[in-house]
C-alpha cells in the first residue's frame, strides 16, 4: 500500500496496472473498514493506495477538474487501469459488489 499526496498522486497514476486508491479521513471507522477491506482484495497483480483527503486538500479539486469527478461522501473507493479511471464506488456499496468491481478490472 502507498500513501498518496496532491504531489505524488499523478505519478502513482502512471503505472500499466489495475490501481485502487481509497479517499480516506484518519478518524472515520467507516474509512478504516473500507481501508481494511481496500487492503485485502488488493492482490499481487493490482496496486493499492489511499489519500487522506483532509491533508491533501487540492486532491478534490483535482479530481473535479480533471476527471470530472464530484466526491460527496468518504470514503470512495476509486478505480483506474493502465492510467485511465474506470469507476467510482461510494461506501455504500456491499463489499460484494466492491469485490465484483475489483475482480473485473
Amino acid at each position: 500500500m502507498s500513501e498518496l499526496t496532491d504531489i505524488n498522486f499523478d505519478d502513482n497514476l502512471n503505472i500499466n496496472s489495475p490501481l485502487i486508491t481509497n479517499l480516506v479521513i484518519v478518524y472515520s471507522n467507516n474509512c478504516h473498514r473500507c481501508t481494511k477491506l481496500c487492503q485485502e482484495l488488493s492482490t499481487y497483480n493490482i496496486k493499492y493506495s489511499k489519500i487522506n483527503i483532509d491533508k491533501n486538500t487540492s486532491f478534490k479539486k483535482k479530481l473535479s477538474n480533471i476527471l470530472k469527478l464530484k466526491i460527496l461522501s468518504i470514503p470512495v473507493v476509486l478505480l483506474f487501469n493502465n492510467n485511465v479511471f474506470v469507476k467510482k464506488i461510494p461506501n455504500k456499496f456491499p463489499p460484494s459488489i466492491i469485490y465484483l468491481e475489483i475482480s473485473n478490472l
